[in-house]
């Protein structure tokens, strides 16, 4: 026999009281899975995986519904961060209807009613007849990325010229995702619901700033690029991440039927891909930056098998993401002159603030312009 000290033995009493109180693998996967998880819902559940650039993958730190990322290479880009929803049912498509929204999202929303299709199939053995259905949902998904210089090194010199627009940034970098699709029990022998995505399709995209449709779109630098970027296009789906080798798959039952190991599967991965993010900068009577921001909202329509009952909803939000990072070293009167130029109370105000510039170096230096002026205006109505 050996002699344990201290709370050792304690500790693998509990552990072994754990492994003996469940009698199936879904008992043991509570000690084997990611030591963490996201929601406690049943369903699809996301979270950042890792960054695939330049031919290496990196999923050093802390990888969840946040992370933050740097490149190998100094100064050539700016590190990345990121943030995103859980992947939800919106409450508008299952009956609930706020009347003090009224945004683009919500009218979207309210033209769905969940499930929004639901497939049948009649089985027959001997003299028995089985019915087995599937429903198809429509859920909802957001996730926000950040270029996040840190210093100097990040943010790319402006040169005293007002033409030139230096920029920083990172090329061809994938942010890859994971979809927990694991069934999700909450008392022994209950009958679980099996999940499996159908698509991942954009529905709506902000370069700059934040997702709000309640004002007008954000400026951003031309260069800046993502794929997909387009609405309606969709993430590709892999059984892998960083799209590896498929590892062993459970199989699943429902009702003495085997469900597709394809499409019921444990978990899936995808990835956005930043072609070109990164900082820009500029002269304007001193130095400017801005670094790059992009904001994705996603629906995500998944196949049901069995009873949902545990469901994530959530209103949707009208307005979504992270804010630009920016800085600025100088007096900025050129952006101060564009701003008054991009508005017709502005162009208002230059025109008469010119028209008394104008007329004040008149007086100062030309006054004999007003006097002729004054003197030919006089005539004119005495004349009428």
């Amino acid at each position: 026999m050996f002699k344990f000290k201290g709370n050792m033995a304690w500790v693998i009493i509990i552990l072994v009281a754990l492994l003996a109180g469940s009698s199936t693998l879904t008992g043991l996967r509570a000690l084997t899975t990611y030591p963490a998880y996201t929601t406690g819902y049943q369903g699809a559940k996301a979270r950042f995986y890792g960054v695939r650039h330049e031919g290496k993958t990196y999923k050093e730190g802390l990888w969840d519904t946040t992370f933050r990322w740097d490149t190998e290479s100094s100064h050539n880009s700016a590190p990345i961060a990121g943030e995103m929803t859980s992947v939800f049912v919106p409450s508008e498509s299952v009956g609930y209807q706020p009347s003090w929204i009224d945004t683009h999202w919500l009218l979207g929303a309210t033209r769905t009613q969940n499930p929004i299709q639901t497939y049948e199939w009649e089985f027959t053995e001997g003299e028995d007849i089985y019915y087995y259905s599937m429903e198809l949902w429509r859920l909802k998904w957001y996730f926000s990325i950040s270029s996040e210089p840190n210093d100097d090194g990040d943010i790319p010199v402006c040169p005293v010229n007002i033409l030139e627009k230096p920029r920083i940034s990172l090329q061809d970098a994938e942010v890859w995702f994971e979809f927990d699709l694991t069934p999700m029990w909450y008392f022994e022998g209950t009958e679980n619901a099996y999940f499996a995505i159908a698509s991942l399709r954009l529905t709506d995209i902000a370069l700059g700033g934040l997702m709000d449709f309640n004002q007008e779109p954000v400026d951003h630098d031309s260069r800046l690029r993502v794929t997909p970027q387009s609405e309606s296009s969709i993430l590709p789906i892999y059984y892998a991440g960083f799209g590896g080798s498929r590892a062993e798959q459970n199989v699943y039952s429902y009702k003495g039927k085997q469900l597709n190991p394809d499409l019921f599967t444990d978990k899936v991965y995808s990835y956005f891909t930043l072609n070109d993010f990164g900082v820009t900068g500029w002269w304007d009577f001193g130095w400017f930056w801005k670094a790059d921001t992009v904001t994705v909202g996603l629906d995500v329509d998944v196949f049901v098998i069995g009873e949902w009952k545990v469901q994530d909803i959530q209103d949707i939000p009208d307005e979504y993401g992270r804010s630009a990072k920016s800085g600025s070293a100088g007096l900025g009167l050129g952006g101060i002159i564009g701003a008054f130029l991009g508005s017709s109370e502005g162009r208002m105000w230059l025109l008469i603030i010119g028209a008394f510039a104008f007329f004040l170096f008149l007086a100062l230096f030309a006054p004999w312009v007003l006097i002729s002026l004054s003197t030919l205006f006089g005539s004119r109505r005495k004349g009428g």
